[in-house]
C-alpha cells in the first residue's frame, strides 16, 4: 500500500497484514445454469409418484435459492394450467443434483389425456434466474377403464366344461388398455384368485377398445364347491377396474353319498341283510348300490357261494335312495367281517365307500356261582358271587334270579 500527497507524489509501498473479505452478492450478475438430464416422461401416470432429473448450478457467488415449475397443455408455455409454482425455496450452495417430484398442486392441475409440458425456472439469492421452457412432459391418466361382461353361467352343478365364456367389452380411451384378465376364487367377493390366478384374455395391450371370448381350465376348478370368477381391466397408467364374482361355476364330480345303516353293531350273532341309504349329488339321479363282503381273517371276498375270491366282488342291492341286500353267508364264530357299499349315478360317478365291520359271535357266555356254594346251608347270605366269561365279544352283563328249591 502507498499514499499520495496533494501534489501527487507517492510514498513508498508498505506491506499490510492479510485480511479476509466477503463477496457482496449484489456484485453477482450471472444467472444460474440448468442441466436438463430429463427426457419426456412417456410412461402414463395415475399418481404423482415420478421424480425428475434436472440439475442446477450457480458460480457467480450469490448461491442457489430455489426453483419453480410451470405446467401447460401446449408447448412454449401456452395453455398454462398453473403459474410458477415453488418446488423449493431453500436450496443453498452452488449446485443441486437431487431428483425431485412435481408439487402436488401442479400435478393436480394437469389435464388427463393430453401432454402436460413442464417448464422450469431456477434463481439465485439475488434473483438472477434461468428458464428451461418445455423441459419435459408428463402423461396423466387417473380414470379407470370401463369393463362389462354378460354371461349367464349354468345355475345347476356341472360335471363337465360348460363352454366358452362369451366376449366382454373393455375400453380405455386415454392411456389405452394394458391387459384384460380373469381369475377364479373359492371365497365370495374376494377376487383373491386362489383357484385360478389372474390370466390374460388374449392380447389387449395398446387397444382403446377390446372384446374377446375366453376359455378356462375346468380341471383347475375346485370340486364340490362354487368357483367365483372375476374379470379385470388394467390400463397403461395402472388404473384398474375389477368385476368381482361376475359369474359362478359350481363344479361337482362327486358321486352320491351312501351310508350303511344296518348292521350297526360291532358284534352280531345273526346277519340276514344289509341295508342303507343314498343321497344324490348335484341332482344326478342314483343308479344303484353294490355291496361286497370281506372275511378279514381269511382275506377273501364273498363270491356268491363262498369266501374264495382274492379281490373284491360286488353284489347288486335292491333300491336306489334306500337299498337292501339279502345275505345267507357261511359265517364263522369269532371271525371278523367287513361290509362295503358303493353307489353310482347317471353322470358316471361313484361314491366314496361306506364301511361296516363286525365280529360274528354265536357262542354263549359261561357263568358260575361260587358263593354260596352249591348245596350248602346259608342263613340270609349277604351276597352272591361268581364268574362269567365270553371268548369273543366279552360279557355284557350278569343277571341273577333266586328260586325256592322246595316248591319251585
Amino acid at each position: 500500500m502507498r499514499a499520495f500527497n496533494p501534489a501527487g507524489s507517492p510514498t513508498r509501498f508498505a506491506d499490510l497484514p492479510s485480511a479476509w473479505t466477503s463477496l457482496d452478492p449484489a456484485l453477482d450478475t450471472s444467472s444460474p445454469t440448468i442441466a436438463n438430464n430429463q427426457a419426456g416422461d412417456d410412461t402414463w401416470r395415475s399418481a404423482n409418484t415420478s421424480v425428475y432429473d434436472m440439475d442446477f448450478a450457480d458460480t457467480g457467488g450469490a448461491q442457489l435459492q430455489g426453483f419453480q415449475v410451470l405446467a401447460a397443455t401446449g408447448s412454449g408455455g401456452t395453455g398454462a394450467v398453473t403459474g410458477w409454482v415453488d418446488v423449493s425455496t431453500a436450496l443453498g450452495g452452488t449446485s443441486y443434483s437431487e431428483d425431485w417430484a412435481l408439487p402436488q398442486s401442479a400435478w393436480d392441475a394437469l389435464s388427463e389425456g393430453v401432454t402436460g409440458y413442464i417448464s422450469v425456472k431456477v434463481f439465485d439469492t439475488v434473483l438472477n434466474s434461468s428458464e428451461a421452457v418445455d423441459a419435459f412432459y408428463v402423461l396423466k391418466d387417473t380414470t379407470p377403464p370401463s369393463a362389462s361382461l354378460a354371461y349367464a353361467a349354468p345355475d345347476s352343478w356341472v360335471s363337465e366344461y360348460p363352454g366358452t365364456v362369451p366376449a366382454g367389452f373393455f375400453s380405455d380411451q386415454t392411456s389405452k388398455l394394458a391387459r384384460v384378465q380373469y381369475s377364479a376364487s373359492l371365497d365370495r367377493l374376494s377376487a383373491n384368485a386362489n383357484v385360478i390366478g389372474w390370466t390374460d384374455i388374449g392380447a389387449a395391450a395398446g387397444s382403446a377398445v377390446y372384446s374377446a371370448p375366453f376359455d378356462y381350465n375346468f380341471a383347475q376348478l375346485t370340486n364340490g364347491v362354487s368357483n367365483y370368477f372375476s374379470v379385470r381391466a388394467v390400463d397403461a397408467a395402472g388404473n384398474t377396474t375389477v368385476l368381482i364374482d361376475t359369474f359362478t361355476i359350481k363344479k361337482s364330480m362327486l358321486g352320491p353319498v351312501v351310508t350303511i345303516t344296518s348292521p350297526s353293531a360291532i358284534y352280531l350273532s345273526t346277519l340276514t341283510a344289509v341295508a342303507g341309504s343314498v343321497v344324490e349329488t348335484a341332482s344326478h339321479p342314483v343308479i344303484g348300490t353294490e355291496i361286497s363282503v370281506l372275511d378279514s381273517g381269511a382275506g377273501r371276498y364273498w363270491d356268491g357261494s363262498g369266501f374264495t375270491a382274492p379281490t373284491r366282488v360286488w353284489h347288486a342291492a335292491a333300491g336306489t335312495h334306500t337299498f337292501t341286500l339279502a345275505l345267507a353267508l357261511p359265517l364263522i364264530d369269532g371271525r371278523q367281517y367287513e361290509l362295503v357299499a358303493r353307489s353310482s349315478d347317471t353322470a358316471g360317478y361313484s361314491s366314496a365307500y361306506s364301511t361296516a365291520a363286525f365280529t360274528y359271535d354265536t357262542g354263549v357266555p359261561l357263568a358260575a356261582v361260587t358263593a354260596p356254594a352249591d348245596g350248602s346251608d346259608a342263613y340270609s347270605p349277604a351276597a352272591v358271587s361268581g364268574t362269567a366269561a365270553d371268548a369273543v365279544s366279552g360279557v355284557g352283563s350278569v343277571e341273577i334270579s333266586l328260586r325256592a328249591a322246595s316248591d319251585g
